[in-house]
């Protein structure tokens, strides 16, 4: 038996979905009433306005990734952690051709609130965290493991978005295996 979703969660899935296509400025509530197939003032019971909603859009992503995350970063391996880590991201780019949530919302941070702004930085800041600590777990200095996680993130972002541009989910993966490999050599040495 299927538990079937809410209102809410319909609004906040097909808003994330919207926001990863198109960025904040490009979706409207009339946007997501349509796909979520209720009338555009059903959503003011939810969400009184925009910001309110991506705010919920956000912490509804950031708790997903971080729980698959951490679902798949059991493993012995750093390369297999690591390509799991990179796989969420490639997962995106294979679904329509999108980016990270957190990626596109920086793009646009010009026109987001501070809270928004803060809430897309802690999203960043949890991400090299986790990935010193997976490097600190294989024996790297506390040093060294948040220089390289900072690097491999940034290989990251950036990687995605010319993944994006080009409309080539493999080049993401392509291209982040050689980033992998680098680490682990640094591991291995």
């Amino acid at each position: 038996m299927t538990v079937k979703e809410n209102t809410k969660t319909k609004i906040i899935k097909a808003s994330m979905k919207l926001i990863q296509q198109r960025g904040f400025n490009g979706f409207s509530f009339s946007d997501v009433a349509e796909i979520v197939g209720i009338k555009k003032a059903s959503i003011f019971y939810y969400f009184s306005q925009k910001e309110e909603l991506v705010s919920a859009v956000l912490s509804y992503y950031s708790k997903d990734f971080f729980v698959r995350l951490n679902t798949n970063s059991s493993d012995n391996n750093l390369e297999n952690i690591l390509n799991n880590y990179c796989e969420l991201y490639a997962n995106n780019l294979k679904n329509d051709n999108c980016i990270c949530l957190c990626s596109m919302l920086a793009l646009e941070s010009f026109g987001l609130g501070k809270q928004l702004i803060t809430l897309v930085n802690d999203f960043f800041k949890q991400n090299i965290k986790w990935i010193s600590d997976q490097l600190l777990n294989f024996g790297f200095s506390e040093k060294t493991s948040h220089s390289i996680a900072q690097h491999f993130f940034i290989a990251v972002q950036g990687t995605q978005l010319i993944a994006k541009n080009c409309c080539n989910s493999d080049y993401f993966m392509q291209n982040m295996k050689n980033e992998i490999k680098n680490i682990v050599n640094k591991y291995e040495n």
